[in-house]
């Protein structure tokens, strides 16, 4: 069976179209809003948005050296870049009295990751650790 140049360019055409679709959807479910609990159950909410992570905001309970638990909420983060669905950032207050790591990925339909945050707590006088991670479908 032969084809004429019209008909390939057609069939062309359609998967062109098919893969531009795909691409588009796979695009839209990479992007927007994302709100969910952490595995302390306290908030974590951030938006992802050309290949970044932004407006991350948690909180998390930091165990402090004498047993206390105090709850941190962190935010006001710069965007964290995405490569190959991955994050991966640590930050330190300008002061050094705080620092915060994030690492994750970023799936299809879901979200999944770990943080760490460092605080010192004037009241305990002492630094003070807390870790939580998280899996968010979207």
């Amino acid at each position: 069976m032969s084809r004429s140049p019209t008909s390939r360019a057609v069939a062309g055409g359609l998967v062109m179209m098919a893969a531009l679709l795909l691409l588009a959807a796979a695009a839209r479910s990479a992007f927007g809003a994302v709100r969910g609990r952490t595995s302390q159950h306290l908030k974590i909410s951030f938006t992802i948005n050309q290949h970044a992570l932004r407006r991350l905001d948690f909180r998390v309970d930091d165990r402090c050296p004498s047993g206390r638990v105090w709850r941190v909420h962190d935010f006001n983060f710069p965007p964290i870049r995405i490569t190959r669905s991955k994050f991966d950032a640590r930050f330190r207050s300008l002061d050094g009295r705080a620092s915060a790591e994030v690492k994750g990925r970023v799936f299809d339909h879901r979200v999944t990751g770990t943080l760490r945050d460092r605080t010192l707590i004037a009241q305990e006088g002492d630094y003070c650790n807390g870790t939580a991670s998280f899996t968010i479908r979207r």
